[in-house]
């Protein structure tokens, strides 16, 4: 998995292309390409680093998407800033590495609620109308960001309500707390990804313009058995949280 980044870190990832790119944050950063410097083409870049073309385009792949640089066909590639935006990056290839990251941020709970599920909820986890859930708020933040990067809403089955004080007292990721106090395990994850826009509620508790563009990202949690553990639905601002997988191709 990728670690979060932030505008006071980003390391690459070790590999032949990541230690080119690591080379490259420095030269930026240290100011040998300023902001709106041309970097040295394709070919001085494989002269220098001793690699083949294949690998310093996916450096700079790695640059572009971090929003340092921009490269284009025929004009080369320029240094769009110092240091990369402030936001969360994720690159979540299983689940194991989406429990990873939510462990590099920190919770702060907002509320914790009883609810009985009408129409719009129901169709929203799964249930059936009428059943009852227990809901927290909870905001997600980055170390070394001002403002939250995102606003988690997690339902758990009313089985499951005893962690509400241990939440109270440490929030924390709530699928990894009901497995240990309950001894469930859960066996999939579904998940649907989005665009929104914030209303007003959303807004004031992420400290973002009300209607402004927001990623909303929908997960359900199930068992061995297919019986759904938990849900969430989060509310990311643009500019505060990107979204990477990486998917290959099997021999065929």
């Amino acid at each position: 998995m990728q670690a979060p980044a932030t505008a006071a870190a980003l390391a690459a990832p070790p590999t032949r292309y990541g230690r080119v790119a690591h080379a490259l944050l420095a030269d930026i950063s240290g100011g040998r390409y300023p902001v709106g410097a041309r970097m040295p083409t394709e070919a001085e870049l494989e002269a220098r680093f001793g690699v083949s073309r294949h690998t310093v385009r996916a450096a700079i792949r790695y640059l572009r998407e971090r929003g340092l640089v921009t490269a284009r066909a025929g004009v080369g590639t320029t240094v769009l800033a110092q240091r990369p935006p402030e936001k969360a990056v994720l690159s979540m290839n299983s689940v194991a590495e989406l429990l990873q990251f939510t462990r590099h941020t920190r919770l702060a709970l907002v509320d914790v609620e009883t609810q009985r599920a009408d129409a719009a909820l129901a169709a929203l986890l799964g249930c059936d109308r009428g059943d009852t859930w227990l809901r927290f708020r909870m905001l997600r933040h980055l170390r070394g960001m001002a403002k939250p990067i995102g606003l988690v809403h997690t339902w758990v089955r009313p089985e499951f309500g005893a962690i509400a004080e241990d939440i109270r007292r440490r929030p924390s990721t709530l699928i990894s707390r009901i497995e240990e106090r309950f001894g469930v395990k859960f066996a999939e994850l579904k998940q649907d990804i989005s665009p929104a826009l914030l209303d007003a509620g959303l807004a004031r508790l992420l400290k973002a313009p009300a209607r402004s563009p927001a990623l909303r990202i929908l997960r359900h949690y199930y068992d061995r058995d297919g019986q759904i553990l938990q849900a969430s639905l989060g509310y990311y601002p643009e500019g505060r949280f990107s979204y990477n997988t990486r998917m290959r191709v099997e021999a065929r």
